[in-house]
């Protein structure tokens, strides 16, 4: 069958890889964050693990290790502990 020059068949095709990739990508989410709660998850709690992670990974090797320590403390602990589900960050 076919509409307007496309057959079906192909189309079809598509669909199912579509179906399939998207399948494999949710169970390979699953299966990272299987130690996660779905809080957490939902939170948005792993951006600000990448935003946190990315801002220590693009300090310059000339900074203090006091502000390196006051990065950790400020922006990955807390991201951490949210991840972790502690109510206490410290």
């Amino acid at each position: 069958m076919e509409a307007q020059g496309i057959s079906y068949p192909p189309i079809i095709e598509r669909i199912e890889q579509v179906r399939e990739q998207d399948a494999r990508r949710a169970v390979a989410c699953v299966n990272a964050c299987a130690e996660f709660s779905t809080e957490a998850l939902e939170s948005g709690v792993l951006a600000e693990l990448i935003e946190a992670v990315t801002e220590l990974s693009t300090t310059t090797g000339g900074l203090d290790y006091s502000v390196l320590a006051q990065l950790v403390r400020r922006k990955l602990r807390p991201a951490l502990a949210k991840l972790k589900g502690d109510t206490n960050e410290d």
